[in-house]
């Protein structure tokens, strides 16, 4: 197959219910432990003052908020995915960074038992294992080690313009004209003449690119 992930290995309904309250056990357990603006994957809480369960539509609606707040400032944006990332992830690792989670619930929760999940998740580690259920599965066998590979080095371009990496100050001000209909003319008005300035600085350095071509 051109791809295989481990989650077909739970084809039973038996399985796939114990999985399912298993994980919405442990959520409810773990999550205070978490990040509060990771969103995905979360049960409903208290988020920002609000009971709510968070999508990725609160993802946008806290860059706009921090947008708005920092319109002076230059803001830049990184966005990373790892191909397949946690079938790749050593199972030690993961043993070793869900036992510190379980160790702070028993703080908080002296009276509580936690033989029969803690049972339940280290047999779903057991069950399989990347080299044999994973990568001898998958045509692309080229994939990211925490052990062997390495950061890759960022060297800057060469002859690099201006405008060849920068922020967008007139997407910033057209969102803040949609957000804002008190001064929706006014904030158009400001992307049109970043928008403006841009393309004449774009414009200049096509001629310069030209030039260092010569």
């Amino acid at each position: 197959p051109d791809e295989y992930r481990p989650i077909s290995l739970f084809k039973d309904l038996s399985d796939s219910l114990i999985i399912a309250l298993a994980n919405q056990y442990l959520s409810k357990l773990l999550d205070e432990s978490f990040y509060v603006d990771s969103l995905a994957f979360r049960p409903r809480r208290n988020f920002h003052g609000e009971m709510k369960t968070t999508f990725h539509h609160d993802a946008i609606t806290l860059i706009k908020g921090y947008l708005t707040k920092n319109y002076k400032r230059s803001i830049y944006v990184a966005e990373c995915d790892m191909q397949k990332f946690y079938d790749t992830v050593d199972h030690d690792i993961v043993k070793e960074e869900f036992n510190k989670l379980i160790d702070r619930a028993k703080e908080k929760y002296p009276d509580t038992s936690f033989d029969a999940v803690i049972n339940v998740f280290n047999a779903y580690l057991n069950c399989y294992n990347f080299k044999d259920n994973v990568w001898k599965n998958n045509d692309d066998k080229e994939y990211w080690n925490i052990k062997e590979s390495h950061a890759p080095q960022i060297y800057p371009a060469k002859e690099s313009l201006p405008s060849d990496c920068r922020y967008r100050e007139d997407k910033m001000w057209l969102q803040l004209a949609w957000d804002n209909q008190e001064y929706e003319k006014l904030y158009e008005e400001y992307a049109q003449n970043w928008k403006l300035a841009l393309e004449a600085q774009q414009r200049y350095e096509r001629e310069m690119r030209a030039k260092n071509k010569q």
